[in-house]
């Protein structure tokens, strides 16, 4: 996963422009965002729902975390059994 980074105003100062001007295009995968309340209104009444956003990183966050400490652990089981296979050999 690469990261990269990324600021912007996430809240509209001109009353000519709408609500999420700002916002909408920096919604996306692996983003971090911190916005006002009233922009944060306008996300949900446009149907974006911040508890399944959350819900959705978290979930992903998990399994990824997961699958990386089975790796982990396959490859100590790996090198531990190597190790005992040639402890056995040298005795």
């Amino acid at each position: 996963m690469t990261h990269s980074a990324r600021a912007a105003s996430a809240w509209n100062k001109n009353p000519l422009y709408r609500d999420v001007r700002y916002v909408e295009e920096l919604i996306g995968r692996d983003t971090v965002n911190t916005i006002t309340s009233a922009t944060l209104e306008s996300l949900e009444r446009a149907g974006i729902s911040l508890v399944k956003v959350t819900d959705q990183l978290l979930e992903e966050g998990v399994t990824l975390f997961r699958k990386a400490f089975d790796s982990l652990l396959a490859a100590v089981d790996a090198g531990r059994g190597s190790q005992v296979a040639s402890s056995a050999r040298e005795a």
